[in-house]
């Protein structure tokens, strides 16, 4: 897992969630259902990213594979 990213992810929801009005600030649950939104946003996008992109986009060039040494 992308401990990075999840790390930074509850961060800054931990962040934003100081501009939130002080009624709407119900602790921690506010926190994780945020947070839960941002990293599964992430995921959709990277699903999106890997499948669906290069479907589209059917021109577009291949990356290349790394050369192997012949023995």
């Amino acid at each position: 897992p992308n401990y990075s990213s999840i790390l930074g992810n509850l961060a800054a929801v931990e962040i934003a969630t100081f501009y939130y009005p002080a009624a709407d600030r119900d602790g921690t649950r506010t926190t994780l259902i945020n947070a839960a939104i941002g990293i599964a946003a992430t995921g959709a996008g990277n699903i999106f990213q890997e499948f669906l992109v290069r479907k589209l986009t059917p021109h577009a060039a291949k990356p290349k594979q790394p050369a192997t040494a012949n023995p």
